[in-house]
């Protein structure tokens, strides 16, 4: 197999250096971010004129008198004036929140209030951040005001403000969901809700983040279910391995040393008579209305029925795309769409 891709089972989180805040931004009515010559300047549509010469690598809003800007690849805060409100030697920002902006420097996140940057003209080191309390990570999440904080190997929780409203206790942490969210602590994963009233005892050797109300758990005798957080069980805990529900409610499972399908109500849809590589979960495999599986040592799909869509032929998997995927027949290469017909190096015999 060209390209080893491992599943991210243990935290299945999204970072917060990777996005744009979920929240609204206040932003100017008559200003913009306008891109001239590969570079980004403040544009006054009334007055038709740059407030702020283009000369910045990236910009966007964070506030009505706030803005995120990039240059010679570091991050800084400014104002629509162009005043500096902090240094210009950030690695990353986000914003966070309406309150909050996240900063990364130094492989350390710290917490830069917004009211205070915009009270005067603070630098980094003055009390617009909270150096009393950086961090190693942050990760956010799009479905709830909690943000999850790890340092030195402990993890907890922010809120929205800042505050550190869960202490950094737990050996692994989840996103909430609908206020409950697997967490690990002195080697068990439990469930609590966000003032720590635990509602799953800490008993399981793995639970995973919470999605559509269920995770996906592990027993301590090593084998895999679902429940919901009121630890009701959806699928039985008698699986060797176990894939987190998709969109349409599909798990992949195994069982006696073969992969089968699963529906939401932990129905067999799929028999238990296919090969799977666990190391790639992390691929979109199971895709709309059917799933890549091998067969005899051979890469092919069966759809939710169990049946066979695309002949299991191919040698290797190296991606899938929505539609289309790229597979290999012995050392050749091709592309091809959902229905198994080809899109590339079609020249290719089986």
């Amino acid at each position: 197999m060209r390209y080893l891709i491992t599943a991210l089972l243990l935290i299945g989180t999204l970072s917060a250096f990777a996005q744009s805040s979920k929240y609204v931004v206040e932003t100017p009515t008559d200003l913009e971010w306008v891109e001239k010559d590969g570079k980004f300047g403040l544009y006054h549509f009334k007055k038709e004129i740059f407030v702020i010469e283009p000369k910045f690598d990236a910009a966007e809003f964070y506030g009505k008198n706030l803005s995120m800007v990039k240059e010679n690849n570091q991050y800084g805060i400014i104002n629509h004036e162009g005043d500096e409100l902090t240094s210009m030697d950030f690695d990353t920002t986000i914003n966070f929140s309406q309150e909050i902006i996240l900063a990364k420097k130094k492989n350390k996140f710290s917490l830069v209030r917004k009211e205070s940057l915009t009270e005067e003209l603070f630098g980094f080191a003055a009390s617009s951040t909270t150096k009393d309390r950086e961090y190693d990570q942050v990760i956010v999440s799009y479905a709830d005001d909690f943000a999850i904080v790890k340092l030195a190997d402990k993890y907890g929780y922010i809120d929205y403000r800042g505050d550190e409203v869960i202490k950094l206790t737990y050996d692994a942490a989840t996103i909430f969901e609908n206020g409950a969210a697997s967490v690990k602590k002195d080697g068990k994963w439990g469930v609590i809700e966000k003032d720590e009233n635990i509602l799953i005892p800490f008993k399981y050797a793995y639970l995973s983040r919470f999605s559509n109300g269920y995770s996906v758990g592990q027993n301590v005798e090593g084998k895999w279910g679902i429940i919901n957080k009121n630890d009701s069980t959806l699928f039985k805990f008698e699986y060797d391995f176990l894939t987190p529900m998709n969109d349409e409610g599909i798990s992949i499972a195994k069982k006696n040393g073969k992969y089968g399908l699963l529906n939401q109500r932990g129905k067999v849809i799929v028999p238990f008579e296919y090969d799977f590589d666990e190391n790639y979960s992390g691929l979109p495999q199971v895709c709309e209305g059917y799933v890549w599986l091998k067969h005899e040592g051979k890469w092919g799909t069966v759809d939710y029925t169990g049946k066979v869509v695309i002949p299991f032929k191919y040698d290797d998997l190296h991606s899938t795309d929505g539609d289309e995927a790229r597979v290999y027949l012995g050392e050749k290469m091709q592309i091809i769409d959902s229905k198994g017909e080809c899109l590339v190096n079609c020249g290719v015999n089986p």
